[in-house]
C-alpha cells in the first residue's frame, strides 16, 4: 500500500509538473481529426495567430495617432522586439508626415480567401511565412482614403515568453518592414 501510494503522489505530481510546461496546438477546425504533438505548431494556427494579431495591431477606432502606439504596446507580448522597434519607427514616420490624425482603419479578411496550406510556409523550426489576403480600408472625418485589398506576407516565430502574457507562444517577426503588394481585382 506505501509503495502503491508513493506512485500515486509521483504521478499526481508528474501531470502537475505536465499542465505548467506542455502546450498543446490544436487547430481551429477538427472536422477531418488531428493528431498533433507536444509543441508542434500546426499551420491553421499559425495562420489564425498571424492574422489575429495582424488584424488587432491595424484596428484603429478612433485616431490612429492614438490607437496605432496603444495597439503596438498593448500586443508587445506577440511581436519581437524588432518588430516592435520596426512598428515603432512606421508609426513615427507615419505620424511625421500626418498620415495617422484621425484616421481609422479596419482590416479585415477577403471573404473566400481564408486559410489555404499554401498560404503558410515552414521555414525551419519554429519560423513561419504567412501571407494574409486583407481588405484595407481608411477613412478620416468620414471621408474614405483607401479601399484596396493587399496581400500581406508576415513571418511567424515561436516566442516563448510568460504563458499569461502570450499563450500562443508565437510572435510576429516584422525585421525591417512588412511587406504588401497590392491585389488585382478579379
Amino acid at each position: 500500500i506505501g509503495i502503491l501510494g508513493v506512485c500515486v503522489i509521483a504521478q499526481w505530481f508528474r501531470i502537475g509538473h505536465l499542465q505548467e510546461v506542455r502546450r498543446v496546438y490544436v487547430p481551429p477546425n477538427l472536422t477531418q481529426g488531428v493528431v498533433t504533438k507536444f509543441d508542434e505548431v500546426p499551420p491553421p494556427v499559425v495562420y489564425t495567430f498571424a492574422y489575429y494579431i495582424f488584424q488587432q495591431l491595424n484596428r484603429w477606432k478612433s485616431d490612429g495617432e492614438k490607437d496605432y502606439p496603444k495597439n503596438i504596446y498593448s500586443l508587445q507580448g506577440f511581436l519581437t522586439p524588432s518588430c516592435i522597434d520596426t512598428l515603432q519607427q512606421d508609426m513615427n514616420s507615419k505620424r511625421r508626415k500626418g498620415e495617422l490624425r484621425q484616421r481609422i482603419r479596419m482590416v479585415q479578411e477577403i471573404s473566400g480567401k481564408g486559410f489555404d496550406r499554401k498560404r503558410v510556409t515552414q521555414i525551419s523550426d519554429g519560423r513561419w511565412s504567412v501571407n494574409l489576403d486583407l481588405s484595407v480600408k481608411e477613412t478620416i472625418a468620414n471621408h474614405e482614403v483607401k479601399n484596396v485589398d493587399l496581400r500581406y506576407h508576415i513571418n511567424v516565430v515561436t516566442f516563448d515568453v510568460d504563458k499569461e502574457v502570450n499563450p500562443w507562444g508565437l510572435a510576429l517577426e516584422c525585421a525591417g518592414e512588412i511587406t504588401s503588394a497590392r491585389l488585382n481585382q478579379e
